[in-house]
């Protein structure tokens, strides 16, 4: 089975259902530009300073080879039975990619189904099933009802086991909505980029080069952002699939 080479970009732009132009969609707040950086912050910041173009690649390739598996499952029942019994063995990665065989079927898919593994993977704290499910949540998919409230937590999960688009998209989403039972504002929006951005995610460095050139929410610092949008540059050159 080829590789639909639309499908790498839009998945590793926000993983599946994950995706941050749902996040775009939503209301504006006006960010405050007196935020205190926090001392975590600019240690992040300084880890994004290191990414290379091989971490930025990793993006990439992580994701393409998630899909190969996802799709050839969907394609060919030997390796769907395979999956399957992996995931019924206890393996979380196998039971979050069969998730996504239930999820993203073109013809049949099995919303219940797809809950029903990505929760058993998440329960075990795989990052990328509690980012899928709280990106469900967000973008009212899988027959999930739109919900803020559980799309912040499964999301802080997955970002606190090092999912670096969770934590973008929690940034994005913190500096869009309005939440009026548990205001949230600019210091959690930069907290989450920075934390994403020290994870090498591309869409995150780009932000990060922007903020710095005008010092929005972060220290004004012209050389980095000259630094890091000439290494997007390379990255895109390279063919790059992270896209805004």
């Amino acid at each position: 089975m080829s590789l639909d080479p639309s499908q790498p970009a839009r998945l590793v732009a926000g993983l599946l259902s994950l995706g941050l132009w749902g996040v775009s969609a939503l209301p504006a707040v006006h960010a405050q530009p007196d935020t205190f950086q926090h001392p975590q912050v600019t240690e992040q910041l300084r880890e994004a300073d290191d990414c290379s173009l091989a971490d930025m690649m990793a993006f990439d390739e992580h994701y393409t080879s998630l899909l190969g598996r996802v799709w050839l499952a969907i394609a060919d029942q030997e390796s769907r039975d395979a999956m399957a019994t992996a995931a019924e063995a206890g393996d979380s990665q196998v039971m979050f990619e069969y998730g996504l065989t239930f999820a993203y079927h073109d013809r049949e898919p099995d919303f219940d189904q797809a809950l029903i593994w990505l929760r058993r993977a998440a329960d075990q704290d795989h990052a990328g099933a509690q980012a899928e499910i709280g990106g469900a949540y967000l973008n009212g998919f899988m027959g999930l009802a739109p919900d803020i409230g559980e799309a912040e937590a499964w999301l802080q999960d997955a970002a606190a086991n090092g999912d670096a688009l969770a934590a973008y998209a929690l940034s994005a989403m913190y500096g869009q909505l309005i939440r009026h039972e548990m205001p949230v504002g600019f210091t959690e929006e930069i907290a989450y980029l920075a934390e994403s951005a020290a994870a090498c995610y591309p869409l995150a460095l780009r932000d990060i080069a922007m903020r710095s050139l005008v010092g929005d929410g972060i220290e004004q610092n012209r050389s980095r952002a000259v630094q890091l949008s000439d290494r997007l540059e390379e990255y895109y050159q390279a063919g790059g699939q992270v896209r805004p």
